[in-house]
């Protein structure tokens, strides 16, 4: 044998004893082989199923002479990677090892001596054939590749490092080839020894480089390391570009869309930057690669653009690749633009790039389309394809394979349509679709089979549950077919019952979960997961649900998230929140899982839907026992799943629940607890809460300490109801100062932000509350402000409730400005301010905005316009009042309106205006009966008018219907110096006019003979033994510190009656007549 044919042998040996479990299939054979060798290598396709003992004994016989041939032989007769390597140990290493194994074996030694005379034996052929082989350095570059194809990264590293002589090739090979295993420093870690050798690194050592990173952000920082060495930056070539633009696209599975368009937007500017190099020209792998870098970002502009770019003719690699980011994006407009393109540069339409249309198709959600383009292939039709635009392509037919068939099930399965779906599975299983062996050279007709894919997808589609068994079946029968062998798999059976869920047939479904056994199958997380879920579709099924989630457990199949979601729907589905704890604390305590938003929004079901039973959490309707059920929740939150972005809604529901059970410390408390910034509605719950406890500082403190909340509205990117909230907070203490400057702050919209967004900024009940605030603080002026800009500055349209706040705080502004004149420079500097023409004017301004005033709005106008004297206004408003209520527009009459009416035209000195009211209010009855206020008020305009008769006929009737008792049970003492129960003329809320009248009617009904009128007066044994007793009171309610209506009645009984009368010394606001002068009255 020769030496070049013992060095083969020997590489190939190495080549199997130093790959751990592991084995490859040679691509082709040495140039050096025997024509033996090839012959074997080409010839033997169809192996047996096992080595025959014949390979084994001469393997051992002749390890040497016949090594290369017998290592091809076990290439493609051996059963398993494993059976390759136990064979080798067999032949090869017996004959070396045993006499050392027996001999450890003897003396009681363990079997990792022997693994570590195994070691040392494969170091020492190494080292053997690096002293006496001589290899070139192409093989030992060929042997690296192999290895780590092999996954043999151990032994790779292993051969790199024991053996000195590498030239570049190889160590290039090594950094290339065990990408996968080794880290960017360890790469480093070579390129530094192989230059400590004076091997410098060539444009392929860069290459190389780059398949260690993956993603925009580290191939820039891998630019930045290499451009930081001197003689690097010469070796920038086209090969080297191509692969740090390749490496953006790295690993764009599972990357949100911001690293997507960050990778992109790096693979474009690398893509600059390479225009501008000498020593690089971008080529069609540069394109492809950018194509895929827009397919990842969906950027289909782009590709278009660079498409028209493109200066050397496109191949079709480069054609499908633009197709495939049509097809991500779900663009099957631009996708047949670009065949169009492939067809007037004479571009052949491979079934790769009808297979990329039919997935630009599937992805824009018309499975029609797509349906109606595979049908045109399995009947070898063109069909023309038309775009939006109105671009026409012809597309010729193209033979079909089983993954364009599977493109157009999916998107039947996506588009929930299952009767198309299952026809197509139906036509495979019938031959109906056909292609060739080899589209080019091999002319033989096939016919396309259904796959697992296909199955998997018509399941998908299924919405019968009947229908997914009998799926499940077939696939179970295809074991018996020769070909086309289909079995079920896990993912099989978890489509099957979900199809179960759909159908909502929960006892199919637990049968199949059942079932899957007697093909094999273990139980997996998925099918217990959708056997879950089926329970909770079904309803009422918490128990069978709680029993699959024990049994994962028992059965060592650890839950996921999606399981847990599962139970605790169902359990929150029955109310039953005590095993919902349970659940929500052992799915992190026992086994780790993490809870997420849409766990703690199952926890609010649960509390939506709780029962009140004996086993279970008591929980009523009220706000406190909701906060009970919460707080245990949060108990057993951990301290990073605070945040908004998990936990908002549960925190949010506490901390309105403590603000309504007046518990504003603990909702502060878990308010200061949120992680991170907060969101819209937990800072609306913390505010309603300071509103609620009128608790205006902490308000304004959290309000302008607050987060930017990113789905707000309002000019300040914060919440609008939260600021209306605060502003309410403000508002109800008392705080129109700082509700004003809140609104100032935060309230106002940037120039033409509202004509945009037609937004309301501020919500209405904050700025109603802040025109009341101003109204109680006696600021009409700052009401009628803030009204007026409501819609302007605010976007907000006012209601009847800003109108009426509005009246209201003129009415009160009004009242000030009557009882409290301003000075003579304010009368100057607002002669046209007059606070009930502005009533009047508000109401007029509802009416024109098509808005009905209530009772309380025209009560506020008719006191404004009383309070100014303006008796003939408060009648006409009165007068219009009434016409609204004969229409229906007015609900109910308002008493408070008719008083101010007649008061207005007691002041007026219009008497017969006011007696007419009072009539009328006789004849209307219910809410506007005359109450006390009302006699007063018309008493008032006749005692003014002098007509007195009328003034005590009117009180006589009154008095007869009660609407007005001037006699009071009360206390006095009598001649003996005792207290004893009496009956006296109480005037206490009597005016004036009233009560002089009030004195006439009882003095001269002790002059009447009637026993009717005598029976209005005490009993004559209390007039006899004490006296007429009169309450005039102090005077400590009158704005002058004194009694009134004392010096009115003494004139009375002094002046027209002539009648004495003394003052209690007990009580001085009693006026007493003794019962001698009552006799000598009478």
């Amino acid at each position: 044998m020769t030496t070049r044919r013992r060095k083969a042998a020997n590489l190939l040996f190495l080549l199997f004893c130093l790959a751990p479990s592991q084995s490859f299939l040679v691509k082709k054979p040495f140039s050096y082989h025997s024509p033996r060798v090839v012959r074997l290598f080409y010839k033997r396709q169809q192996a047996p199923a096992q080595p025959t003992r014949r390979h084994r004994r001469n393997f051992q016989r002749r390890p040497h002479t016949n090594a290369c041939v017998h290592a091809v032989n076990f290439i493609h007769s051996a059963k398993s990677p494993v059976d390759i390597y136990e064979w080798l140990e067999e032949s090869w290493l017996t004959s070396q090892e045993q006499q050392q194994r027996e001999h450890l074996q003897n003396h009681g030694n363990n079997n990792s001596r022997v693994e570590m005379n195994r070691t040392s034996f494969r170091e020492e052929f190494l080292f053997s054939l690096n002293d006496n082989i001589a290899v070139h350095p192409w093989e030992h570059s060929y042997l690296i590749k192999e290895l780590a194809h092999a996954k043999a990264y151990d032994a790779a590293i292993f051969y790199l490092k024991h053996y000195s002589d590498h030239s570049v090739h190889c160590y290039t090979s090594a950094i290339s080839a065990l990408s996968p295993k080794l880290r960017l420093e360890d790469a480093f870690a070579m390129i530094k020894s192989m230059e400590s050798k004076g091997k410098r690194a060539n444009k392929f050592i860069l290459t190389a480089l780059f398949q260690y990173v993956q993603g925009g952000p580290e191939v820039l920082q891998l630019i930045n390391d290499l451009q930081q060495q001197k003689h690097y930056p010469r070796l920038w070539t086209t090969e080297v570009h191509n692969a740090a633009i390749h490496a953006c696209t790295r690993g764009s599975r599972g990357r949100d869309s911001k690293q997507a368009q960050d990778d992109f937007e790096t693979a474009f500017y690398l893509f600059s930057k390479m225009k501008g190099e000498k020593n690089a020209r971008p080529d069609l792998i540069t394109y492809t690669s950018l194509f895929l870098a827009c397919g990842m970002a969906s950027q289909v502009q782009v590709a278009m653009d660079l498409l028209d770019e493109i200066a050397i003719k496109p191949n079709n690699v480069v054609w499908g690749a633009a197709l495939n980011v049509c097809a991500k994006a779900g663009r099957p407009d631009e996708a047949l633009q670009i065949c169009k393109r492939m067809e007037e540069q004479r571009a052949q339409i491979t079934r790769r790039h009808v297979g990329a249309l039919l997935a630009a198709y599937a992805k824009a959600g018309d499975n029609a389309a797509a349906l109606h383009i595979l049908r045109a292939l399995q009947h070898k039709k063109s069909t023309r394809l038309i775009t939006d635009d109105g671009i026409s392509i012809l597309l010729e037919p193209v033979p079909i394979n089983i993954v364009m068939v599977n493109i157009v099930v999916n998107a039947c399965a996506v588009a929930n349509d299952f009767a198309n779906a299952k026809q197509l599975l139906d036509d495979l299983k019938e031959g109906k679709f056909v292609t060739f062996v080899h589209p080019t050279h091999d002319k033989r007709v096939v016919s396309l089979i259904p796959d697992e894919f296909t199955y998997n997808a018509v399941l998908a589609a299924c919405s019968n549950s009947h229908q997914a068994k009998s799926l499940v079946r077939e696939m179970r029968l295809t074991r018996r077919h020769r070909q086309g062998q289909v079995p079920p798999s896990a993912r099989t059976y978890t489509l099957a019952i979900n199809a179960c869920k759909r159908a909502k047939d929960w006892k199919t479904a637990r049968f199949l979960l059942e079932d899957c056994e007697h093909d094999g199958i273990e139980k997996n997380v998925f099918m217990y997961s959708a056997a879950i879920w089926t329970a909770v579709r079904c309803g009422n099924l918490a128990d069978e649900a709680l029993f699959l989630l024990k049994e994962m457990e028992q059965g060592d199949c650890k839950p996921n998230l999606v399981s847990y979601r599962g139970v605790l729907s169902a359990v929150a589905a029955a109310g039953k929140t005590d095993i919902a704890l349970q659940l929500f604390t052992e799915m992190k305590a026992k086994h780790g899982i993490t809870r997420d938003k849409q766990i703690f929004s199952i926890m609010m079901d649960a509390l939506e839907h709780r029962q009140n039973s004996t086993n279970e959490l008591s929980l009523s309707s009220d706000d406190e026992d909701r906060a009970r059920f919460l707080e245990s929740v949060v108990n057993k939150m951990d301290k990073d799943e605070f945040s908004v972005e998990t936990a908002g809604r549960v925190l949010e529901s506490l901390i309105y629940a403590y603000g309504t059970s007046d518990r504003f410390n603990d909702a502060l408390r878990t308010f200061n607890k949120i992680q991170g910034p907060t969101n819209g509605p937990c800072l609306r719950a913390m505010m309603s809460s300071c509103a609620l406890a009128k608790r205006w500082k902490e308000a304004i403190s959290i309000l302008h300490t607050s987060d930017i909340v990113e789905e707000a509205e309002g000019p300040a990117l914060l919440d609008t109801r939260a600021l209306g909230f605060a502003i309410l907070a403000c508002s109800k203490s008392g705080k129109w100062e700082e509700a004003l400057n809140l609104l100032e702050l935060y309230g106002q919209s940037p120039e033409g932000t509202m004509a945009r967004n037609n937004a309301e900024t501020i919500p209405l009940s904050a700025l109603n509350s802040l025109i009341a605030s101003c109204g109680r603080a006696q600021r009409p002026d700052l009401a009628l402000k803030v009204l007026n800009e409501m819609q302007s500055r605010y976007g907000v349209i006012p209601n009847v409730i800003s109108y009426r706040s509005a009246v209201i705080a003129c009415n009160q502004g009004e009242r000030a400005q009557r009882r409290h004149p301003p000075p003579d420079k304010y009368l100057e500097s607002h002669s046209t301010l007059q606070w009930w023409e502005c009533s009047l004017s508000l109401l007029r301004r509802l009416k024109e905005e098509g808005l009905q005033p209530d009772e309380q709005i025209y009560s506020s106008v008719v006191s404004s316009c009383q309070l100014a004297g303006k008796w003939q206004r408060a009648l006409g408003v009165l007068r219009a009042m009434m016409i609204d209520y004969e229409k229906g527009y007015c609900e109910k009459l308002n008493l408070f309106c008719f008083n101010a009416a007649i008061s207005a035209c007691a002041k007026g000195g219009a008497w017969l205006e006011a007696v007419q009211i009072y009539y009328k209010m006789l004849d209307l009855g219910g809410p506007v009966t005359p109450d006390f206020v009302t006699l007063s008020s018309v008493v008032i305009a006749l005692e003014d008018a002098g007509q007195k008769e009328m003034a005590q006929t009117l009180y006589e009737d009154g008095v007869k219907e009660k609407i007005v008792q001037p006699w009071t049970a009360t206390q006095a003492l009598d001649h003996l110096g005792g207290k004893r129960s009496i009956q006296a003329i109480d005037l206490h809320h009597f005016s004036s006019a009233m009560a002089r009248i009030a004195i006439r009617n009882a003095l001269e009904s002790l002059l009447v003979e009637d026993d009717h009128e005598r029976e209005k007066l005490p009993p004559q044994e209390l007039l006899s033994s004490i006296g007429l007793v009169i309450i005039v009171g102090k005077g400590k309610g009158s704005e002058l510190d004194h009694s009134i209506l004392s010096p009115t009645v003494q004139k009375v009984l002094k002046d027209e009656y002539h009648i004495p009368y003394t003052i209690d010394p007990t009580n001085e606001g009693r006026l007493i007549v003794k019962p001698a002068d009552l006799d000598k009255f009478v």
